[in-house]
């Protein structure tokens, strides 16, 4: 079981990370995920829709047809959609008006409608869950530190509180931007993680 935990925890994280590595989900991170506040949201809606949603599409038999199996997928989504809005209309109201049509967007994300057919349904329960779990950790904790470095040098602020940079760009919270940003971010990771790959090769 250590050994599962150990292998998710690694793919999910930065092996395969599905931000930085397999590049889903993208657009919506660059065009919404401005502030501490927004990725909040963004984290809140992803996990709630594509947990929930996976989890009941796991159910449904592996003998209906492929083209029918990702219209239901999509159906499901939009489900569970509908009580994740209602309660977002209360907690980030706000972010949601910001978010526009890019909210309503994420059930048919990558992560639900490909992978799932992909990865997650092929392998056990015990291990589908553990992967989706860490899939979707892994995608909020590179949301939260980009949005955390991206409002502070985009505003000065850290969650809406000034916090005494005199140097900001605002317009790296713009979408343009943002896709700079990201670039420099995704380059930053791959150069680390091609430094530990190194030094794995050289310790073996």
């Amino acid at each position: 079981m250590m050994k599962l935990m150990d292998s998710s925890v690694l793919k999910a994280l930065y092996e395969k990370n599905i931000v930085l590595v397999s590049g889903m989900i993208v657009t919506t991170v660059i065009v919404c995920a401005t502030t501490i506040k927004s990725a909040l949201f963004l984290i809140y809606a992803f996990s709630t829709i594509t947990f929930l949603s996976i989890m009941i599409a796991s159910f449904l038999p592996r003998k209906i047809v492929f083209t029918l199996r990702i219209i239901l997928y999509t159906l499901i989504a939009s489900l569970v959609y509908v009580p994740v809005a209602m309660l977002a209309q209360h907690i980030f109201n706000t972010e949601v008006v910001q978010f526009g049509m890019y909210f309503p967007l994420l059930i048919v994300n990558a992560m639900l409608v490909s992978q799932t057919e992909v990865d997650y349904f092929r392998i056990s329960k015990p291990k589908m869950l553990c992967s989706v779990i860490f899939y979707i950790l892994g995608f909020d904790i590179v949301v939260m530190i980009f949005s955390f470095i991206r409002e502070m040098i985009s505003f000065g602020t850290v969650n809406g509180n000034i916090v005494g940079i005199s140097l900001s760009t605002e317009s790296l919270s713009k979408p343009f931007g943002g896709f700079i940003l990201f670039g420099l971010f995704m380059a930053m990771f791959r150069f680390i993680m091609n430094i530990i790959k190194s030094w794995k090769a050289k310790s073996e």
